[in-house]
């Protein structure tokens, strides 16, 4: 089992400035002296490690949980928000059931205590079997890539995502699944389902795929993140791509995503589009900034609230329409985590420092 354990230093909490809407719900700020010099984090106390359930082990059954939660000035977990979910409720459950009873030394910035952001996550896996397709998925993964080899592509997507529903997938599965399905949906001109699918694969699934695989992962990735507008992303994994076994390291697809990311750097505004996950896949969708400036628009369903998560701090905010918000110039790698009802689509409409504004209405 291979444990993953993140400790994000958000020691300071800074208020979120609304530019169009006064009536947007203020924020209490808790100020980071010269640069969090005079803070220590969260440290541990009490924290038990999940065991591997029995039952999962006997039915060779991987699963992912990603938490993210909140540990107060008394050093007590609250705010556990489910992230990721891969494989059966249960996982999340179990997870959430240990996670709540962890205790810490509260954070602290000049001595006294305050509150600190951290997120966990626990990939669950059968140690000692050997990797592949086991025989009930044989059958319909050699039919669905006959489809697409046939060029029945519709037939072979509905089949596709009828067999991702399956939670007793392991990782080996849902990674080649996942390799058939993403390009799929490019061709589909479904770039947000392309992009969840294959953005499991690369963070999750990837490391259990032979090389190739794992490279042709990548590289959808890239393309994918390059349509939604997640151009941080693709430029990350860009650089990445350029150094793993079995990818080509001339591929154009390298200099595209530097060129994008370039580009919305200068950009005075660019737009990322996102969806919230389904009611069993997790809680929250996760979107880099890439510049300083943003607001929401485009909103198909309903947004809630959204976590602000920097190197330096966090903040959390409502989501009201016609809003604009600006991340602290001191703060810099940034991601909002947005939550809102399952399946709602938005775009994040994001801007330079001083640009006009021109976020279109929300539907």
């Amino acid at each position: 089992m291979r444990r993953v354990f993140l400790s994000l230093c958000l020691l300071s909490v800074v208020a979120l400035g609304a530019r169009a809407d006064d009536d947007l719900p203020s924020v209490n700020t808790v100020p980071c002296v010269v640069k969090c010099a005079n803070s220590t984090p969260a440290a541990p106390v009490r924290r038990f490690l999940p065991s591997y359930p029995q039952v999962f082990r006997e039915n060779e059954q991987d699963g992912y949980v990603g938490l993210r939660f909140t540990v107060g000035t008394d050093g007590h977990v609250t705010n556990i928000v489910l992230e990721k979910l891969i494989g059966p409720k249960r996982f999340a459950d179990m997870m959430t059931g240990v996670v709540e009873d962890w205790v810490y030394t509260p954070a602290t910035i000049d001595g006294k205590p305050v509150e600190q952001s951290l997120v966990y996550s626990e990939s669950f896996r059968v140690v000692g079997k050997i990797p592949g397709v086991r025989q009930p998925f044989l059958a319909p993964y050699k039919d669905i890539s006959d489809l697409i080899s046939t060029g029945k592509l519709d037939e072979a997507g509905k089949k596709l995502k009828e067999l991702q529903t399956h939670t007793e997938l392991n990782f080996y599965e849902r990674g080649t699944l996942a390799a058939l399905l993403a390009p799929l949906l490019l061709h589909q001109h479904d770039d947000l389902g392309a992009y969840d699918v294959s953005r499991d694969a690369v963070y999750i699934f990837r490391r259990v795929l032979p090389p190739q695989v794992q490279a042709g992962l990548v590289r959808n990735y890239i393309i994918a993140s390059i349509a939604v507008g997640d151009f941080v992303e693709a430029g990350r994994w860009a650089t990445f791509f350029r150094t793993m076994d079995g990818a080509d390291r001339k591929d154009p697809i390298i200099d595209v995503a530097a060129r994008e990311l370039a580009k919305i750097k200068a950009a005075p505004q660019f737009a990322t589009r996102a969806k919230i996950p389904l009611i069993d896949e997790g809680g929250d969708r996760v979107v880099d900034l890439g510049q300083r400036d943003f607001a929401f628009y485009d909103v198909a369903g309903s947004l809630d609230s959204f976590q602000l998560i920097c190197r330096q701090g966090a903040s959390t905010s409502k989501i009201s329409g016609n809003a604009e918000w600006h991340v602290p110039p001191d703060w810099n790698d940034c991601k909002l985590a947005v939550r809102g009802a399952p399946g709602t689509t938005f775009s994040v409409m994001q801007f330079a420092p001083g640009s006009p504004t021109a976020a279109p209405q929300s539907k």
